[in-house]
């Protein structure tokens, strides 16, 4: 080989910056837009993403007589569903997307609520409610 330039590389540290120690750190409180805007979310993966698909398939199972899929079967799939897609969603959020986290996204909603104006928490639970019914009439074949 000839005498080329030097090639200089960069070893890639694993020590993580403060910068990055507090990115990933789960966020202290949640305010009421943020709340609203995460149920949202959920709502929209429910509704037309890998949510409701696997609410579909679910729905599908039990409409075949032998599927051996039982009621029991398909409400835990179905509220399995719900919390991946809530774990997706708080996880975008810097939650964790485990009990944990929902637990924690869960305390500070609860809170964000309280100091919230009333429409706001009307719009909330409003949202909520709908998105939990749109998962239930999903994954149980109901209007």
């Amino acid at each position: 080989r000839g005498r080329g330039s030097p090639i200089h590389t960069r070893a890639l540290s694993t020590t993580p910056s403060p910068l990055t120690d507090n990115v990933n750190k789960p966020p202290d409180s949640l305010t009421p837009e943020a709340g609203l805007a995460a149920q949202d979310a959920m709502r929209l993966f429910i509704e037309h993403g890998i949510g409701k698909r696997a609410l579909q398939e679910i729905a599908a199972d039990g409409l075949k007589e032998d599927s051996g899929s039982t009621f029991i079967d398909r409400w835990q799939r179905m509220i399995h569903t719900y919390l991946q897609t809530q774990c997706g969603v708080i996880q975008l959020l810097g939650y964790s997307p485990d009990e944990r986290g929902i637990g924690m996204y869960t305390q500070h909603l609860s809170q964000a609520l309280q100091n919230a104006h009333p429409e706001m928490q009307e719009k909330l639970r409003v949202v909520s409610r709908d998105t939990y019914r749109m998962v239930l009439g999903g994954a149980f074949d109901v209007p």
